[in-house]
């Protein structure tokens, strides 16, 4: 998988799993126990370190290539 396509992946993840929590699912996860729902929080938290931290890995691979090819 090439970064760009995990970072597709990982923001097509939040995408779904908001759209359960906030908006077209909001009814059936304010259904779910309270622990099950932290536990989507927590979800939704982990892939957004996931999805900053492989943009960061993008910015600094980009920013390397960049400086080699003008050096």
């Amino acid at each position: 998988m090439t970064a760009s396509e995990r970072r597709s992946a990982l923001f097509g993840q939040m995408s779904a799993l908001a759209g359960f929590m906030y908006c077209d699912g909001r009814e059936a996860f304010n259904a779910l126990p309270e622990c099950a729902r932290d536990e989507l929080r927590t979800l939704f938290n982990s892939l957004n370190g996931e999805l900053q931290e492989a943009i960061a890995g993008s910015r600094c691979h980009s920013q390397f290539g960049a400086s080699t090819v003008q050096g």
